[in-house]
């Protein structure tokens, strides 16, 4: 009936080992207050090992997506570059041929005012203009 109650297993440890030899060192003095039995310190310790493994090993996978993801993100930096320009050049060429086409209608539904210069009113404007600026300087020699 008492083995229904319990797990039982054994543990060697050998001194020619290192390892063995710190983990009895470990297991003969360990903390009393905080642990009643060596059966108590040994499972906790087991517990947290496994645990401290678990998230080393959860780390060193987090390490190599980020590598990962740094060695991609070149490549899908330039692929959503690419989209991004591609959607504002559609977007540009639309606003430009709604602005075209607002200024065209705006043309031709104003009524034309005014007198469209010719060629013999533009150089009758550019000579009236030189004799100023020459009248200008004839009475500076003066």
């Amino acid at each position: 009936m008492d083995n229904e109650r319990k797990y039982t297993t054994s543990l060697r440890l050998y001194k020619e080992r290192p390892v063995h030899a710190q983990a009895y060192r470990c297991l003969k003095n360990y903390n009393r207050d905080i642990f009643k039995t060596k059966d108590d310190f040994i499972a906790e310790a087991i517990i947290h090992f496994s645990r401290y493994l678990k998230q080393e090993e959860e780390e060193k996978q987090t390490e190599e997506l980020n590598r990962y993801l740094e060695r991609q993100n070149g490549p899908l930096l330039e692929l959503i570059t690419k989209a991004v320009s591609q959607v504002q050049r559609e977007q540009m060429s639309e606003i430009i041929k709604d602005a075209v086409r607002e200024a065209v209608q705006g043309m031709l539904a104003a009524p034309i005012t005014g007198d469209i210069p010719t060629k013999e009113t533009e150089e009758a404007d550019y000579s009236e203009k030189d004799i100023q600026f020459a009248q200008f300087y004839d009475l500076e020699d003066d």
